[in-house]
């Protein structure tokens, strides 16, 4: 048995192969083979990449630069309120201590003029009112010691 003559001819009857290839880089230029190839199809093709990075690396140092300045910015925006809440909360301790000096004072005087029932009477409601301000005061008050913004660090679990 014969096998049928085939209509087709020896060159058409070879199968043709597609080579796709990929290239990748991680630098901003690309090897110099590729360069190579981008000089050879336009001559100024060098130049214009050289550009193109210089100007992509300026802006992100730039970006860098900014989100540095902001970050700071911020962090001394948080400084300085801290620092003022704690001078604000210390010059209220100071006309706290006037004010109750001026009380005592007062009292005394008070006593001095032989009116003790006032005087004793005054006192008290000073003191009484001195005593809860400070004990409210210290359960409300920031620790100074302690750093405002940075959580008390976790402590390591516990292995059985």
């Amino acid at each position: 048995m014969s096998t049928p003559p085939s209509s087709q001819t020896p060159s058409e009857a070879t199968p043709s192969h597609l080579v796709l290839q990929h290239i990748e880089w991680r630098t901003p230029l690309p090897p110099p083979q590729v360069l190579q190839e981008y000089q050879r199809i336009s001559p100024d093709t060098l130049a214009a990449l050289l550009r193109m990075v210089e100007a992509q690396q300026t802006a992100n140092r730039d970006y860098l630069l900014r989100e540095q300045q902001n970050a700071l910015t911020i962090r001394c925006k948080e400084e300085n309120t801290r620092r003022l809440w704690l001078a604000v909360f210390a010059l209220g301790r100071l006309f706290a201590l006037c004010i109750a000096l001026a009380g005592f004072a007062l009292c005394a005087y008070l006593a001095y003029l032989d009116y003790p029932k006032v005087a004793a009477l005054l006192c008290g409601g000073e003191l009484a009112v001195l005593v809860y301000g400070f004990l409210r005061g210290k359960a409300t008050a920031p620790h100074e010691d302690l750093p405002a913004d940075d959580p008390p660090s976790p402590q390591p679990p516990q292995a059985p």
